[in-house]
């Protein structure tokens, strides 16, 4: 769809692509032509095609059917009267379930890492007056990260080690950077740019989509029929005539507590952050 409305919409906007880092793809600028210029040369730029998520997709649909293989002869074997086979049978899924630990502690740790490239680029976002939104397409980026690793080798949820705790610092201090800088996160579930479906992981994707903006004050959604939709929303947000804060007072008794606000003029609303 055409770049204009977004532009329009928008007016100074910045172009950022992560991929094993950040790329800076423009600086702030509201000149149309060179936005439309950078965002096209995208398009034809295969070093900003992160081929991750692909290379995972595979490695899961091995993994379920080396297990789903391994399973069944353990199964049968027995009833040919052969305890070795049966040893050698076990022994060979145990491999591949520790194949799969491995591989979920390898994508919690670089979805760490990509967590913190994020994060670490909120403070130069914060030398910019006012507030910005930060739309990030995103689909590979989840809570639990191995989680579709275990599930890939039929462990139980008890049976999984950390269930994407190890990150949970990560998405903290992203939260902590990204409301000091300014900055509102418009999470974009990217698996609806196509009719592919999603990835076995699309739960705690949007959880961890869902949650990111919560806690700074955007919106998540999906891309399916108008992917205008979250530029619309940004620039509705960032429009709002008052920002209110609120500190709680020493002393406060712990728990939950409310804070009303009224707005007597008409069309107006009002929006929270729980952060």
């Amino acid at each position: 769809e055409s770049f204009e409305e977004p532009i329009r919409l928008m007016g100074d906007m910045m172009v950022l692509a992560f991929q094993r880092g950040l790329h800076v793809i423009t600086r702030f600028t509201s000149d149309r032509a060179t936005l439309r210029a950078r965002l096209d040369s995208l398009l034809e730029d295969a070093s900003l095609v992160d081929t991750a998520p692909f290379e995972e997709e595979v490695r899961l649909r091995q993994l379920s059917r080396d297990v789903g293989r391994s399973t069944m002869d353990s199964r049968q074997r027995p009833a040919r009267g052969s305890t070795t086979l049966l040893t050698n049978s076990d022994s060979m899924l145990g491999g591949l379930r520790f194949g799969c630990e491995s591989a979920a502690r390898e994508a919690e740790i670089e979805t760490s890492r990509a967590v913190r490239a994020v994060a670490n680029a909120m403070p130069a976002f914060g030398a910019f007056p006012g507030r910005k939104a930060l739309i990030l397409f995103t689909e590979t980026l989840r809570a639990d990260p191995g989680g579709p690793f275990y599930e890939a080798c039929g462990l139980s949820t008890l049976a999984r080690p950390s269930l994407g705790l190890t990150i949970l610092p990560e998405i903290n201090d992203l939260a902590l950077k990204a409301n000091l800088a300014r900055v509102s996160f418009y999470p974009v579930h990217a698996a609806g740019l196509t009719p592919l479906g999603t990835s076995s992981g699309e739960h705690s994707a949007r959880g961890f989509q869902a949650g990111l903006a919560l806690s700074t004050g955007g919106r998540n959604s999906v891309l399916m029929k108008d992917p205008l939709l979250p530029f619309r929303q940004a620039a509705a947000d960032i429009s709002c005539h008052y920002v209110l804060a609120y500190r709680p007072t020493k002393g406060l008794t712990p728990g939950r507590h409310t804070v009303r606000v009224i707005v007597k003029r008409k069309g107006l609303k009002a929006r929270h952050s729980e952060f």
